[in-house]
């Protein structure tokens, strides 16, 4: 099943999000700049064989995410996927970061 929807934030921004359902544990893919989730296309690919719930998140200002003026640091986007991740009720998520989506995580969870 591949469910790809937007998920309006709390500051009301509506982040792209490409779902690939199924029941195995969620992995979560944050991009990096300048690209979108489907960077990650070879993971979204091979993972789902092995039991893994593919999820690819296209930060603010990224792919087929909105695009607003402000709200480009990493405390806002670190929400913005706190956002996603609550509205689908992810939870014990491998989480996979690359360039400033490492980052954002940071924001989100600390650097412990």
């Amino acid at each position: 099943m591949n469910l790809s929807n937007k998920i309006e934030t709390t500051n009301g921004v509506k982040i792209n999000v490409e779902d690939l359902g199924g029941t195995g544990k969620p992995v979560v893919f944050i991009h990096g700049w300048p690209v979108n989730h489907k960077m990650f296309e070879y993971q979204f690919t091979e993972l789902p064989k092995h039991d893994y719930r593919c999820i690819g998140i296209d930060l603010r200002g990224f792919g087929d995410s909105d695009k607003p003026w402000n709200g480009y640091n990493y405390d806002a986007m670190a929400d913005d996927v706190k956002a996603v991740l609550d509205t689908l009720k992810i939870e014990n998520a491998a989480l996979v970061g690359f360039s400033n989506g490492r980052s954002n995580l940071y924001s989100l969870y600390g650097s412990a």
